[in-house]
């Protein structure tokens, strides 16, 4: 059987085609079926350029391409992959890199007739059940209007030390956090009136939070506020109705990658961003 390309431009369009392809790994898939929640939150039906590879009425693969990143979505097959990376290539959607698990980016990659500049690798962590952790001295709040200057500081801090792709403008920055404040989707720990850890709820599905841009400055580090923080965030969106949580860790970030699994996250998968020249 030979496979077919459809593309889309409305969210509505794309989901009766790629949800059942999406859905039943939502947490692998968050990055799509984030950004199609994100946007019907806002009243918006205008998407990202998006495709689906089929093989008759079988969906073999899903990929969507946003702010310059190839999502590859989860399980799409090697032969899908290709068949996208050669039209991807042939089209007037600008390319930047490619991310999925470590076999779909390089996959990708392969097809994808472009020099690779650099690689980052990474790890997608889940929890269902989030673990009791002796709570650091402090408080969890929520990030207000007075924390915009704080927060954006310490988000272009963690962009840095995370080594993430694309970089992101001081425009966009402080949208991303008015958003977050605005939304009640961040959250700060307080210590003696102090703050000295920061988390947000940076995606959603129905039933899936995802956890980033977690950063606590060096002088605060190792006395538990980046866990305790979690740990609270956790509960209260849990009582929001998200009874899954998801996060991205760097696969050398051993310090971050034991404050989860003390939390009771475990490994997803493996993933890569392929950057390209």
């Amino acid at each position: 059987m030979s496979l077919s390309i459809r593309s889309y431009n409305t969210v509505d369009t794309f989901l009766q085609d790629a949800a059942v392809f999406l859905r039943p790994f939502s947490l692998e898939n968050n990055r799509i079926l984030g950004i199609c929640t994100a946007l019907g939150t806002a009243g918006k039906n205008e998407m990202p350029y998006a495709i689906v590879v089929l093989e008759q009425m079988k969906v073999r693969g899903v990929f969507m391409v946003f702010d310059g990143v190839v999502l590859i979505g989860f399980r799409s097959d090697d032969e899908a992959i290709k068949l996208a990376a050669t039209h991807l290539q042939h089209s007037n959607v600008q390319i930047t890199s490619a991310m999925g698990t470590t076999h779909e980016a390089q996959q990708f990659a392969a097809a994808f007739d472009k020099p690779i500049a650099k690689e980052r690798n990474f790890l997608l962590y889940g929890a269902v059940d989030i673990r009791k952790v002796k709570v650091a001295k402090g408080e969890a709040r929520f990030a207000e209007s007075g924390d915009q200057a704080i927060l954006m500081q310490w988000f272009e801090l963690f962009f840095h030390e995370a080594n993430l792709y694309p970089p992101k403008t001081k425009d966009q920055i402080a949208s991303i956090k008015s958003q977050q404040i605005n939304t009640r989707s961040a959250m700060i720990w307080m210590v003696e009136g102090q703050p000295v850890s920061l988390a947000a709820i940076i995606r959603t599905t129905p039933d899936i939070a995802i956890i980033g841009h977690v950063f606590t400055p060096e002088h605060a580090r190792g006395k538990g506020y980046s866990a305790s923080l979690i740990y609270k965030m956790c509960d209260v969106f849990k009582k929001r109705g998200h009874g899954r949580f998801g996060l991205y860790v760097d696969d050398e970030n051993h310090t971050a990658k034991g404050v989860y699994h003390r939390l009771g996250f475990t490994e997803v998968c493996k993933c890569m961003q392929i950057i390209f020249s």
